[in-house]
């Protein structure tokens, strides 16, 4: 079992030889991983600083301000752990890669309060969707004589001789409507706190708006001055949201 869980360890921190200094058989390492790997589409590998800062690792990183700072500026544009190169750490290496994980994106739902939101707003759209559907359906089955009664923002007008089920969904359509924007406005209040927060609730605005029609139009700001489309206090909130984030 120990020799099962040295072997990641080992990989993850190769040893050297005697003759061979540890830091520049790491930044090699990296170098040549880089170079060979395949990392994104379009991936090139900035040769000339790769060069620059193995060569002043090999000198034994004298004191020499503009070639450290070359080396720290290639080390930083192609994510290389400072820790793991120069101190043959790999923690600050092993947390940066856990943190896109899936365990990670898991953690975050239990922290970022949009999540919350966000399946919030799929409930209560699911559930106006299911009432419309079911008010389609008895408009299509009921005679006009006993789907009388209209149930909206402004007022209700019940017809006794109408179908209850008629009625019912007259209410409920109407319920589910003003639950639905409720839990829309809800989603513009709600900050993101992670990353993930605001990739998921990015891709939920698109993914909830197939007609240009999905989000409300006619909302106001909480001092009741300004009157904008959803979409723009989810900007507004998401330029507040990411300065903290990022």
């Amino acid at each position: 079992m120990n020799s099962i869980v040295s072997l990641p360890i080992a990989a993850a921190v190769p040893v050297s030889g005697p003759d061979v200094d540890p830091t520049l058989d790491r930044l090699t390492q990296a170098v040549e991983a880089l170079r060979t790997s395949y990392v994104c589409e379009g991936w090139k590998l900035d040769e000339v600083g790769a060069e620059r800062a193995l060569a002043y690792v090999r000198r034994g990183c004298p004191d020499d301000d503009a070639e450290w700072t070359a080396t720290l500026h290639f080390m930083v544009s192609h994510g290389l752990s400072f820790d793991w190169i120069f101190g043959g750490n790999p923690r600050s290496m092993v947390t940066t890669l856990a943190s896109t994980s899936k365990q990670a994106a898991a953690s975050s739902r239990l922290l970022d309060p949009i999540f919350a939101a966000i399946e919030a707003h799929k409930a209560a759209r699911a559930k106006w969707i299911g009432w419309v559907d079911r008010h389609c359906a008895l408009e299509s089955e009921l005679p006009k004589a006993k789907r009388q009664s209209r149930v909206n923002a402004w007022d209700d007008e019940i017809a006794e001789t109408d179908d209850p089920r008629w009625i019912e969904a007259e209410r409920e359509v109407d319920r589910a409507s003003d639950a639905e924007t409720e839990a829309a406005c809800e989603l513009v209040n709600v900050i993101p706190t992670t990353p993930a927060g605001v990739v998921a609730l990015l891709n939920h605005a698109v993914a909830y708006d197939t007609d240009g029609e999905g989000w409300p139009r006619d909302l106001y700001s909480d001092d009741g001055k300004r009157r904008r489309v959803w979409q723009t206090f989810l900007i507004e909130n998401l330029a507040e949201a990411l300065p903290g984030i990022f």
